[in-house]
């Protein structure tokens, strides 16, 4: 063969290797196509139609003009993608600016303009002498990864003058990819034209898989291999610290001052917090050893909650789900901050970060929860891929799974136990360290059941709560009309009081058991 390839001529050899180059190539490529590896990309609705749409460098974002807001509410978003007019540009002289950054609980979602808690604080401020203003860079969904890049793009050159910090919620989400390596991906796809080549996205996977850093690398989705159910968090617990360090050493050398905000939700305005540590504390504690390493104030959401729910108000009244604040909720949250910057003598105490090296903070993440149901569920990550109606079967048909498995069945050591079907319950969690505790003190397991709930009649919004047999508060929502929804309840609950009471304080109540979740609540009956 060798021979035969030796005497022909070398332009036949040349149009032969050529050709098998191509042909090489051509099914190399067909191979890759065929695994159906996707970069992210926008694959949810248009802007012009809906609240999101895609963005060329932070993945989604916020599309120019009035926007339904969820609870009859409405968002008018400016050129820039954020809430409200258009800011000052160059910034008058004299004026002090806040600019505030977060997801949908401080952008927000489900409250109209003139009541976010950006445009409540500039008021108070104003009508104290200060001549301030507000940018609420706040996009839902967003984590510290994505500001981190508005940062760059476009929030330091408005000149704030200090910088409200709250991204939490999505961060610590256990969701399917981790934001960097979705926006390193997204970049990669932006620099390089040869990336519609299928082959080319998988080799670029392949290499970057093998890179020493931990700030991002390249990824793909297969759609034979079935959507991820989600084991990871958006941005790591030492990626969070090292992003946030990273935003108060620059606000440092820039001379802008910094706050952080530590929000709240519906369990931990309730009375019952046992089990295992909530997902978020780690980042709490961690936003605590920040905030001390650079001298910085850390407002406090739920102390400020519940604070005012002293005076009678209701957990319902500050929140209108269970982590987004109400028009009341954000006017409190408001107040606090007001207090906050009157505490250290803002604005002339900058509140400026102390801009030092960032230490070993000695902060664990909790153990990845490996089985939970909320894993990606409602993420803006799932439009940034396209999906087909298969895909999206298989993914609810996933989550599904996970929430009837429940978390691992522990023994008094620790040691996991076969589901009562005789089936192995799932693997124990890499890590989860329970084996460890003593018997006495191993927190128990918690899944969660759904309780569905029909609410009409009477004379909507209603409040709808749900108490267990100690008269706790387990789950709270509050519905602006009439409508069927649901609310989860801790694995380790029984049964529960359903009670929907009525704008006119008529109410009605029902039991709901895991048995019998369904319940449907008519006022005026």
């Amino acid at each position: 063969m060798f021979s035969r390839w030796h005497n022909l001529p070398l332009g036949a050899r040349l149009i032969a290797l050529v050709a098998g180059l191509v042909c090489g190539a051509v099914g190399l490529e067909l191979w890759a196509s065929s695994q159906r590896p996707q970069l992210p990309g926008w694959g949810g609705p248009s802007g012009a139609d809906g609240l999101m749409t895609s963005h060329p460098t932070r993945l989604w974002g916020m599309a120019p003009g009035v926007k339904p807001n969820a609870e009859d509410s409405q968002a008018d978003i400016n050129e820039l993608g954020f809430r409200g007019p258009m800011p000052e540009r160059p910034k008058p002289e004299g004026r002090v600016r806040i600019i505030s950054l977060g997801d949908s609980s401080f952008y927000g979602f489900g409250v109209n303009d003139p009541e976010t808690f950006d445009v409540q604080l500039t008021r108070m401020l104003r009508e104290q002498g200060v001549d301030a203003d507000s940018i609420n860079a706040g996009v839902a969904g967003y984590s510290i990864a994505q500001h981190a890049v508005a940062l760059d793009e476009i929030i330091w050159d408005l000149e704030p003058d200090l910088l409200v910090l709250c991204n939490i919620w999505s961060d610590n989400t256990w969701d399917t990819f981790h934001d960097e390596d979705l926006l390193v991906s997204a970049e990669f796809a932006r620099k390089n034209p040869l990336t519609r080549s299928a082959f080319v996205k998988l080799v670029a996977a392949q290499i970057s898989a093998v890179s020493p850093t931990n700030e991002g690398k390249i990824i793909v989705w297969n759609g034979a291999d079935g959507w991820p159910e989600g084991k990871i968090r958006r941005v790591p617990l030492d990626r969070w610290i090292e992003l946030h360090h990273g935003v108060l050493v620059e606000a440092s050398k820039r001379g802008i001052g910094a706050v952080f905000l530590k929000p709240t939700n519906s369990f931990l305005l309730s009375e019952a917090h046992d089990g295992p540590p909530p997902a978020w504390s780690p980042y709490f504690e961690a936003m605590d050893a920040l905030a001390k390493l650079h001298g910085i104030p850390v407002v406090d959401v739920t102390s400020a909650y519940t604070e005012a729910m002293v005076d009678g108000i209701e957990a319902t009244d500050l929140l209108w789900d269970k982590m987004h604040p109400t028009a009341l909720g954000h006017a409190v949250l408001a107040a606090a901050i007001e207090s906050t910057l009157t505490s250290i003598g803002w604005p002339e105490k900058r509140s400026i970060p102390a801009g030092v090296a960032l230490p070993e903070l000695g902060i664990e993440d909790v153990p990845n929860p490996q089985w939970t149901d909320d894993a990606g569920a409602g993420s803006p990550q799932v439009s940034l891929f396209e999906l087909s109606p298969d895909e999206k079967q298989a993914m609810q048909n996933a989550r599904k799974a996970m929430e009837a498995r429940g978390p691992p069945r522990l023994d008094a050591i620790g040691t996991p136990q076969s589901a009562p079907s005789g089936e192995p319950g799932p693997p124990r969690a890499e890590g989860i360290g329970i084996g460890d505790i003593p018997p006495q003190t191993a927190a128990p397991p918690v899944g969660t059941w759904t309780t569905s709930i029909t609410v009409a009649g009477g004379v909507p919004p209603y409040t709808v709560r749900l108490t267990d047999s100690a008269g706790r508060t387990v789950g709270s929502a509050r519905v602006p009309e009439p409508k069927a929804f649901s609310l989860k309840v801790r694995q380790d609950i029984d049964a529960v009081v359903v009670e929907a009471v009525d704008t006119d304080s008529n109410a009605v109540r029902q039991q709901a058991t895991p048995s019998a979740p369904s319940v449907s609540l008519t006022l005026g009956d």
